[in-house]
């Protein structure tokens, strides 16, 4: 009875180890990157900028002389770039993320065998 548990666990932890960096690099990845997409989708729709641009003519507050729409296009501009920055700053950030999850076991079995052999 004792030698069939020690056999299966020792079975499992090494199938584990072998398995374990296929699926981080692939079915895993897979995961983390569609995460990450959904996040950026979701980020985005939050920020709405197709909305300010689709109204980027409209005059604000139903006010119709020139005045006013000249400021409300100057305004929208703005807010459309500001916008368009943060979106950018955001994709850089999940980027980044996504790069640190490929590196990240790469970092750790290097990190092993420096504490192990240094």
């Amino acid at each position: 009875m004792q030698t069939g548990l020690i056999t299966y666990v020792v079975r499992e932890v090494i199938v584990g180890a072998v398995y374990a960096p296929i699926w981080w690099y692939t079915r895993g990845l897979l995961e983390a990157f569609k995460t990450l997409a959904k996040w950026f989708r979701a980020y985005a729709r939050s920020l709405a900028i197709g909305v300010w641009m689709k109204n980027l003519f409209v005059p604000m507050y139903g006010q119709r002389d020139w005045q006013s729409r000249i400021i409300s296009v100057f305004f929208r501009t703005i807010v459309i770039c500001g916008k368009s920055i943060v979106l950018l700053i955001w994709a850089c950030t999940l980027g980044g993320l996504f790069v640190l999850y490929l590196t990240l076991p790469i970092a750790a079995l290097y990190m092993i065998t420096y504490h192990f052999y240094g």
